[in-house]
């Protein structure tokens, strides 16, 4: 497994660049997500293992010889035997491909008593792949025996792990291993790329879809958990579109092609709500809506309730909310969103109430001028624009009915330069909400 025999000797053994920053697992927070997606990594570390407090905890736990250890394990095949010592809490086997595992173990040789290698030495557990990184091959030939939780001891054979030769003066030739592991959790990755190369007839069939389109699923929930967004996005819609172009073959299949695309599109809506654009989050809802039953999806209102507010509409946002509040009334993230939203929305009514005052008082003070005396209108204008910018409370703000021509462009040109948008306000028309025939509402949006 290791190459270069002379520059491991100060490196652990197990993997050749083990000691290199593997970067961070993160744990989401997808606030009331689809179970899959919210599904958190398990805590890495306990007191102990990150200050352990006995030294028994590197010492080997045989130090006779590996032939009379073997004779109290379990033979699983000429390279592997295994003797539990703490079993697991889940029986779903370890996936032989596309798997990410997470291990703390220790590596000892025959009759030696302290680690040639340790997770617990270096402080974090190990993360790899199954199958695919490069760590030793005897380490994935013992996980995949093993379910989340258990800790066992293995008797590993020499032909899976440095072979003939060894690694001298570290590694003796020939040298058993004696790995003492616990599995902390693994992750089915999938696969982003599993629908291509299908061909046409069955990109139609849902029979032959699903399974890939499954697979591409697994792919965008570890790319959320990773904080890779974009991929999460972009593998979430592509099997998406994958289950929404075949064809279901009876209703059976109908219903379980609908039940996929209701957790896809509602991961789509945590996703966009994640990487801030709400709007989107909408667009994923209405497709909920579409595929029905959206008056019972507590957790589709949420996320919904979650977009409106990060639009500044804080009344349907809390609407939804409190929709979803009805359905699941002892859920505390519903009520902090909730508490949440009414505080924005309090914030937002007091800056709203500073800036129409500081506007209505350039206007009232504008009208009493002559059209080329638009300079303070100006002035005082820019400076409650930049109040409103750099404003984290508020999403988007409205202006007055009362505006001229002169004054709208003048308001557009300075939000262009402060790199905002005016935007004419599809929800408020002539003839309602209190507005004349032939007038406009206008908002200045941060987007």
């Amino acid at each position: 497994m290791l190459s270069d025999c002379g520059s491991a000797l100060n490196k652990p053994l197990a993997l050749k660049d083990l000691l290199a920053d593997k970067g961070t697992i993160f744990e989401i927070d997808a606030n009331f997500d689809d179970n899959a997606a919210s599904e958190l990594f398990s805590d890495f570390s306990s007191d102990d293992e990150e200050n352990p407090a006995k030294a028994e905890v590197f010492k080997s736990p045989w130090e006779a010889s590996f032939d009379e250890l073997r004779s109290y394990m379990v033979k699983i095949n000429d390279n592997v035997y295994k003797k539990v010592i703490t079993a697991g809490y889940d029986n779903k086997p370890v996936p032989r491909t596309a798997c990410r595992v997470t291990v703390n173990y220790n590596g000892f040789f025959e009759k030696e008593t302290t680690p040639f290698d340790s997770t617990y030495l270096r402080g974090k557990p190990f993360v790899f792949t199954i199958g695919q990184d490069d760590v030793l091959e005897g380490l994935n030939e013992a996980v995949l025996t093993m379910n989340i939780g258990e800790e066992s001891q293995f008797v590993l054979s020499y032909r899976i792990l440095f072979k003939e030769m060894g690694c001298p003066p570290r590694v003796p030739p020939k040298a058993d291993g004696l790995f003492v592991i616990r599995l902390i959790n693994f992750t089915e990755i999938g696969d982003e790329n599993a629908t291509d190369g299908l061909t046409e007839e069955a990109r139609n069939k849902y029979s032959y879809v699903s399974e890939k389109a499954h697979a591409i699923y697994l792919n965008a929930i570890d790319s959320f958990k990773s904080g890779r967004y974009a991929a999460a996005k972009n593998a979430f819609h592509k099997a998406a579109t994958a289950l929404e172009f075949c064809n279901a073959a009876n209703e059976d299949e109908d219903k379980k092609r609908n039940e996929m695309l209701i957790k896809l599109y509602r991961n789509l809506a945590v996703t966009y709500n994640k990487i801030e654009k709400p709007n989107r989050a909408c667009d994923m809802c209405k497709e909920l809506k579409r595929l029905g039953n959206y008056h019972l999806d507590c957790k589709g209102m949420f996320q919904e309730g979650k977009a409106l507010a990060l639009l500044g509409d804080y009344k349907n946002a809390k609407r939804w909310l409190s929709k979803a509040q009805r359905l699941e009334p002892n859920n505390i993230e519903i009520y902090n969103e909730i508490k949440n939203v009414s505080n924005k929305e309090e914030k937002y009514k007091e800056s709203q109430a500073s800036f129409m005052k500081r506007a209505f008082g350039v206007i009232n003070k504008v009208e009493e001028q002559e059209e080329e005396q638009l300079s303070p209108f100006k002035e005082e204008i820019k400076v409650a624009l930049e109040e409103f910018k750099t404003n984290p409370g508020m999403a988007k703000f409205s202006l007055p009915l009362s505006l001229n021509e002169g004054e709208i462009e003048i308001i557009r040109s300075l939000a262009q330069e402060m790199e905002m948008k005016m935007v004419l306000d599809p929800l408020h028309r002539s003839g309602i909400d209190g507005m004349g025939e032939g007038q406009k509402k206008y908002f200045i949006s941060k987007d």
